[in-house]
């Protein structure tokens, strides 16, 4: 599964993640999960895998 690469930053420099891409894999079928997160960890590794779950969708997806 791709992370995201977070184009944003806020006030200190830590990642964002309002504005994100993400590189895709060969063509075909699957699923994109969009998560908002509360107090992520932006210290941590991956952020995008720390903090409390706000909202969250999972979308089907095309890849061509």
């Amino acid at each position: 599964m791709p992370s995201p690469t977070i184009q944003d930053m806020d006030e200190n420099g830590k990642p964002l993640g309002l504005v994100s891409t993400l590189k895709t894999g060969a063509a075909g079928n699957g699923t994109l999960k969009i998560s908002l997160k509360h107090e992520p960890d932006k210290d941590a590794a991956n952020a995008c895998n720390t903090g409390e779950t706000d909202a969250e969708q999972t979308f089907n997806v095309v890849i061509k």
